[in-house]
């Protein structure tokens, strides 16, 4: 008796370390890959507004640069995504007319770990519209419906003389034709 106890114990012993192995890996495989923050800098519109002059253009051209430091901006203001879960960097890339997001976060305050999401972006008067597309954790797609659509401003960027007639996506930004209110 006393050895089938002892082996039971082994066997018990051994199974509580490999789901503790198996908890640190999944812990390990799931945290960040980079260091992301939601610093960002504020949008140049005196130089916008030149290089509109310059070209004689009435349209505002905001690189995927100017996309992400916008995107970053409204993340920090409201990090807490959901009840869950709260974002502590993020860095956005531009596509034509997909913004592809890298993420880290935080579930629950308890476990930090890196996401790469995409968005579709669309144009609905005053803002930028951006709908999940695809969410992945490391290669293993996850539910687009983790993600909520992120709204993007860019109508309180101009003063209020000035709407914007149209919104077209190019590679390396967006082009936003401008138009005189009355």
């Amino acid at each position: 008796m006393g050895k089938f106890v002892k082996r039971l114990f082994g066997l018990l012993l051994t199974l509580v370390i490999l789901a503790g192995l198996a908890t640190a890996g999944a812990i390990w495989y799931v945290r960040p890959q980079q260091e992301l923050t939601l610093d960002h800098a504020p949008l140049d519109l005196v130089g916008k507004v030149q290089g509109m002059i310059r070209s004689g253009k009435a349209e505002l051209f905001l690189s995927g640069e100017d996309i992400n430091n916008l995107a970053r901006s409204e993340l920090s203001d409201k990090p807490q995504v959901t009840p869950e879960f709260r974002v502590d960097g993020a860095k956005f890339g531009l596509q034509g007319g997909l913004l592809t997001a890298d993420i880290n976060g935080r579930y629950r305050d308890l476990l930090d770990f890196g996401l790469q999401a995409k968005y579709q972006l669309e144009w609905r008067a005053p803002n930028l519209i951006a709908t999940p597309a695809g969410l992945k954790l490391r290669g293993l797609d996850l539910p687009d419906s983790l993600l909520e659509p992120m709204t993007i401003p860019v109508g309180d960027l101009l003063p209020p003389l000035v709407g914007i007639r149209s919104v077209e996506f190019r590679d390396g930004g967006v082009a936003v034709s401008l138009e005189l209110r009355r």
